[in-house]
């Protein structure tokens, strides 16, 4: 069932006691995936995470693979999306998962060109689409909302016009 964060519930849970600002972290990539849809406009891209929140698409950076390049698996596999991913990442941001590690997800735009009815995470994942004004409500670390707010005022790009 698709449910918002309450702010009662971020505060609550953000952050985390035990993230700390040093040591190794995973590198990890992931998409703001956006489209455009004729009543409300720009839209990002969110998928259920496996602790039961939203996130945005996003893995680790297997060898061999350039950052963007695994940002554009990870919305195929994760979202079932296709499309354009820049080079620039919008940012970055770190945080913990359940089992203790530490990641750094780098972020970058994708222009979706293809929604997929079929895709690899179909049954384990679901897929919304939300304005970037309503990302506060779904997302509970406050960085990726930070982003996907700077990229949606940034999105000065002629063919996104």
């Amino acid at each position: 069932m698709l449910d918002p964060i309450q702010p009662a519930q971020r505060a609550a849970r953000w952050p985390p006691p035990t993230i700390r600002s040093i040591g190794p972290r995973t590198r990890q990539a992931g998409v703001i995936a956006y489209t455009h849809e004729e009543q409300r406009g720009l839209v990002v891209c969110l998928v259920s995470a496996k602790s039961g929140g939203w996130t945005l698409p996003k893995g680790h950076v297997d060898r061999g693979y350039k950052p963007h390049e695994a940002a554009a698996i990870e919305a195929y596999e994760e979202a079932g999306l296709l499309g354009e991913v820049t080079t620039d990442a919008v940012g970055h941001y770190d945080y913990e998962k359940n089992s203790g590690k530490r990641c750094r997800v780098r972020l970058f735009p994708m222009r979706v060109s293809t929604i997929l009815t079929r895709w690899d995470e179909q049954y384990a994942r679901e897929r919304i689409w939300i304005e970037p004004t309503e990302a506060e409500h779904w997302l509970e670390m406050p960085d990726p909302i930070r982003l996907i707010e700077a990229f949606s005022a940034l999105r000065v790009a002629p063919r996104d016009r």
